[in-house]
Order: C-alpha cells, then structure tokens, then sequence
C-alpha cells in the first residue's frame, strides 16, 4: 500500500541523513506531485497533474534553491515544506 512505500522511503531517508558525512551535502526528501505518465494516467481521471517535463523542471528548480541548512526537509515540487 501507499503507506508502507511512505513509511520505507521515510526509513530510507532518514538513514541517509544519520550516513551524511560532508557537512556541504544536502539531503532532502522530495515530492514531485503527481506526474502524468503511462503508468499514472489510470489513476488520474480528473485530478490535477504536471507533465514529466515539468516535474522534471520543478526539480531542478528546486535543487537549484537548496543549501545545507535545508537538509532534513521534505519538500513538494514548488520548493514548500511538506509533513511526513
């Protein structure tokens, strides 16, 4: 289910955070929205959704933003924290 995936890329990330020796590396959980692709478009129906080109610009966008003291957030595709 939707909740167990969370629940494991939660676990995943915050293990990366405990593994982080750089101190200039940035780790962040991110969620990209919901991306219209082959495998999503049965489940869309009338939901909102970005493009795999947007979400893709998103992401780099968001990246491009980020520094050290953002590590440990989750953010959403416009950059804004989300809760787990």
């Amino acid at each position: 289910s939707t909740h167990c995936i969370s629940s494991a890329a939660s676990d995943v990330y915050k293990r990366q955070e405990l593994d982080r020796k750089n101190p200039n590396a940035i780790c962040i959980a991110y969620h990209p929205g919901t991306v219209g692709t082959e495998l999503t478009k049965k489940f869309l129906k009338n939901r909102t959704f970005v493009s795999p080109r947007d979400a893709a610009q998103d992401l780099l966008t968001v990246a491009g933003n980020l520094s050290p003291r953002d590590t440990g957030q989750f953010l959403d595709w416009a950059g804004k924290k989300s809760v787990w």
